[in-house]
This record gives C-alpha cells, structure tokens and sequence, in this order.
C-alpha cells in the first residue's frame, strides 16, 4: 500500500480530485465524512462508510480561564445544543455527547 501512496493531501485536495484523471489522484482517499459529504459520487468514484467504524475529525476548544466576558459567550456558543446539531449534521463530532450523531447507512456491497 505505501508505494501506491501519492502524497500527502488535505481532505479538500482529495475530494477536488477523486474522479479525475490527474495524475496526482489518489485510487483510494480516507478523509473525514464532512469531506466525504462533498464528493461527487460517478460510475467511477463511491463513498463507503465501513462497517465497523470510521475515524471522526473532532472538534477541540480550548478556553482561558480568565478570558474575557465576550470570549466566554463565544465560548458558551459553541457548546451550545445550537451548534452542537449544527455539526452533528455535518458530520463533525458535537461537544455535547447527548446529541444523537447523524452517521450515514452502510453501503451494501
């Protein structure tokens, strides 16, 4: 697998590319499902959720305690149940783990 292995890429840079006949164009691409969201799915290009699992692309915040009353808002915001569905719609992990993740069906093959 390692000398099949093209490059390193941003998640971004795969999706722009599955598909195409670019010579940098990986076979096989992992990336993130908020960035499999935006693949195009062709004859030649399928996104497949495994079976047992995928890798989730967290979301880290880190907060001062003695930030300021703004930043504190914003802070509060962004683990607010608001945000939280926000990115579990997105595929993003949520800062609130009472929040159902949306996670796509298996594909059957």
């Amino acid at each position: 697998m390692a000398r099949n292995i093209k490059s390193r890429l941003h998640p971004a840079q795969m999706v722009a590319l599955a598909g195409s006949k670019k010579e940098q164009a990986p076979f096989i691409s992992v990336i993130p499902l908020s960035f499999a969201n935006h693949v195009k799915e062709s004859d030649t290009v399928q996104v497949i959720w495994p079976e047992d699992g995928a890798v989730m692309n967290p979301v880290v915040m880190l907060t001062k305690k003695n930030c300021s009353a703004d930043a504190r808002a914003v802070s509060k915001y962004f683990i607010s149940e608001e945000v939280g569905d926000l990115f579990s719609e997105v595929g993003f992990c949520s800062q609130r783990p009472e929040l159902e993740m949306k996670m796509p069906a298996l594909i059957e093959k």
